[in-house]
C-alpha cells in the first residue's frame, strides 16, 4: 500500500512538472487564439514610420547587443526628443514604441555600466 501511494505521488509530480514546463506554449496559443477572436482576423504588423527607433529595429533582431556601446548609441538616438534630462520611464515608452527589444534590462545595463547618470529627482542624463 505505501508503494503504490508513492508511485501515485511520484507520477503525479512528473506529469505536473510536465505541464509546467510547456505551459509557455500553451499560454502562447491561447494569446494568439484569443488575438485572432477578437480582431477576426490574425493580428497585422504595424506600419514603420521613419525615426531612429525604427531603423534600430529594421534588423528584427530579437537578441540583446553584446556591445553596450552600441546599446547605447541606439537609445540615445531614440531618447533626442526628450532632451538633455529625462524620466527613465519617457525613455523605456520610446523604446517600446520603436519596438526595441528588452528595454528594462537595456535600460538597466545603461545604468548599471554608467552610460546613463542619475541627475536627481527621478531625472537622467547620458554620459
Amino acid at each position: 500500500m505505501a508503494m503504490a501511494g508513492a508511485l501515485i505521488v511520484f507520477s503525479g509530480l512528473v506529469v505536473l512538472s510536465a505541464v509546467i514546463s510547456q505551459l509557455h506554449r500553451v499560454l502562447d496559443f491561447f494569446d494568439a487564439l484569443f488575438k485572432r477572436g477578437k480582431a477576426g482576423k490574425p493580428p497585422v504588423a504595424a506600419e514603420t514610420t521613419v525615426d531612429p527607433a525604427a531603423e534600430v529595429s529594421s534588423t528584427k533582431s530579437r537578441r540583446f547587443p553584446d556591445n553596450l556601446d552600441h546599446l547605447a548609441n541606439q537609445y540615445k538616438s531614440i531618447s533626442e526628443p526628450l532632451g538633455d534630462t529625462f524620466p527613465l520611464a519617457a525613455l523605456y515608452g520610446l523604446a517600446r514604441k520603436g519596438d526595441i527589444p528588452h528595454p528594462h534590462l537595456a535600460i538597466s545595463y545603461l545604468r548599471q555600466h554608467r552610460f546613463l547618470i542619475p541627475q536627481g529627482d527621478g531625472l537622467f542624463s547620458w554620459r
